[in-house]
């Protein structure tokens, strides 16, 4: 912590001279923000298993360690909420009426990846 990191870049078109950018700096700090990916979010899932994925149609979901009734939500590329509602059983088939391409299920807190193939 504390450590000053400076840097700049040279931007080169064809073959002219380089265009030096101005010199930005980075401080480092102790209470850094981690970032998790979408990956290592869905590694960690014990919660809910999806299958089949990729789907052609229909995905079941099953929870695990789950009681009552939980929200969820598909999410497209572009971060829209594209379909919703409340998983009752502890194995349930959703018919995904969307268009082919990758979605995100988020059940509570666990996101999963889920690609669609029509």
């Amino acid at each position: 912590p504390g450590t000053l990191i400076a840097n700049e870049a040279g931007i080169y078109f064809d073959f002219n001279d380089p265009i030096i950018t101005n010199t930005s700096a980075h401080k480092i700090y102790d209470g850094f923000v981690e970032v998790s990916s979408l990956d290592e979010l869905s590694k960690q899932s014990s919660l809910i298993h999806v299958y089949p994925n990729p789907s052609n149609g229909d995905v079941t979901i099953e929870l695990h360690n789950s009681s009552g009734s939980n929200p969820y939500k598909f999410i497209d590329q572009q971060g829209r909420i594209v379909k919703k509602g409340i998983l009752t059983d502890s194995k349930n088939t959703i018919h995904m009426d969307l268009t082919s391409g990758m979605y995100f299920l988020q059940v509570g807190d666990e996101v999963l990846k889920i690609q669609l193939i029509n």
